[in-house]
């Protein structure tokens, strides 16, 4: 990150700070953005701060394993992969089906993960039933109609 803020010129416009823990790191994004102040910071998501804050992603140039150590480039990509080995497939292939459905964005989750910020809560489950209800529209799209309605029914007792 050093390389980069010294790549872009930005070490003449902003102080440089390594916070040095998630928690940290996310104090100080949002506490200068509540405050109004500039700040240009590196941040993964998905992740409750995007659920919060307008902020704007600057694009870099697509990653390049050769020019990356200087700076130049955007970090590499992570794929993410559902998988599940052969047994649990057999035994579960209604799960599996559900799972081979599954989409979702950064967008959707960093929702999520807000909400579990904003109401203080260590329960997914919780935060789960409540996204099932805002998104209801996702429930035909990962399920079959019958077991949509099942998990509509159960939202609601």
């Amino acid at each position: 990150m050093r390389k980069k803020v010294d790549l872009y010129g930005l070490d003449a416009m902003y102080n440089y700070m390594d916070p040095g823990s998630d928690a940290a790191l996310s104090a100080s994004i949002a506490g200068a953005y509540e405050k109004g102040e500039p700040i240009v910071a590196y941040y993964w998501e998905p992740t409750w701060l995007s659920g919060k804050y307008d902020l704007v992603i600057l694009e870099d140039a697509p990653y390049d394993p050769d020019k990356f150590p200087n700076g130049e480039t955007a970090f590499p990509s992570v794929p993410l992969t559902v998988c599940v080995n052969p047994d649990f497939k057999q035994k579960n292939q209604e799960f599996c089906e559900f799972l081979s459905k599954y989409k979702t964005s950064s967008a959707l989750t960093s929702e999520s993960l807000l909400y579990l910020q904003d109401n203080d809560l260590d329960d997914y489950t919780v935060a789960a039933k409540w996204f099932l209800k805002e998104h209801d529209e996702l429930l035909s799209q990962w399920l079959s109609a019958d077991k949509a309605d099942l998990v509509r029914k159960a939202l609601t007792s």
